[in-house]
């Protein structure tokens, strides 16, 4: 746009009056009135669109920092809710307690027992006033030996149980002769009926039979005790873990 001074046309309002003219590049001429008017315009237009433009940038600002408050108040509130869940479950929650109580009681308790086959004359020679004139029937080895000197010693005979017990035996039984040894203890056992006879202190037994026997086998008798043992019994308890809640 240049500023032309001879006397011209409007090419707007068609005026020749005034003061200036404006020659454009367009080719077209106006008058001050219509170039202040135009111009006026024109800046208003590009006012508005500046105006526009910054509401649209003021928009778009907006539009994000409000999409960023919406994910903060959804990340806020799932935060809440979570810890709020938490604390009504730490509150409401029950609490399972042991009561742990021991009994006393007792049981029958079955056991079986070896019952020894060991021949023992104890019973008889712990109370031989007791055993004396009692008939019964020993079961040991046969055993000969002298007493005193061996050339002029007297021959004594006895039966002996498995814990070297001796009961001397009285009696010219015939079968001595045969089955004993010169001097010793047999290998075999015998059982021999008979009566007991206290001489004194000492506790002989006058045979009147004898014979082989055979040793039983072991035997296990039942026995039954009473046992005694302890038993703990538990009982789940359970309770809210805040009561008053």
């Amino acid at each position: 746009m240049t500023k032309n001074i001879s006397k011209d046309k409007c090419s707007n309002c068609g005026v020749t009056s005034s003061k200036t003219f404006w020659d454009f590049e367009d080719g077209s001429v106006l008058c001050d009135k219509c170039c202040n008017k135009i111009g006026n315009d024109w800046e208003a237009r590009n006012k508005n669109k500046e105006d526009k433009s910054k509401i649209k940038k003021h928009g778009e600002k907006h539009y994000v920092i409000t999409i960023k408050k919406i994910y903060l108040y959804l990340i806020g509130g799932l935060i809440i809710i979570l810890l709020s869940f938490f604390i009504i479950s730490s509150i409401v929650s029950n609490v399972t307690e042991q009561d742990i109580k021991s009994i006393t009681n007792t049981r029958a308790v079955t056991s079986y027992e070896d019952v020894s086959t060991k021949l023992s004359f104890s019973n008889y020679l712990n109370d031989i006033y007791t055993s004396d004139k009692q008939n019964a029937t020993l079961n040991g080895y046969l055993k000969r030996n002298i007493e005193g000197n061996r050339d002029t010693g007297t021959q004594v005979v006895s039966i002996v149980d498995d814990y070297g017990n001796e009961i001397r035996l009285e009696g010219q039984y015939p079968e001595f002769k045969r089955i004993l040894p010169d001097i010793g203890k047999t290998g075999n056992l015998y059982s021999i009926r008979g009566t007991f006879k206290r001489t004194y202190k000492r506790l002989e037994f006058q045979v009147d039979n004898i014979s082989l026997y055979q040793r039983e086998p072991n035997k296990k008798i039942e026995v039954n005790n009473v046992e005694t043992y302890t038993e703990e019994i538990i009982t789940n308890r359970t309770h809210p873990k805040h009561p008053s809640v």
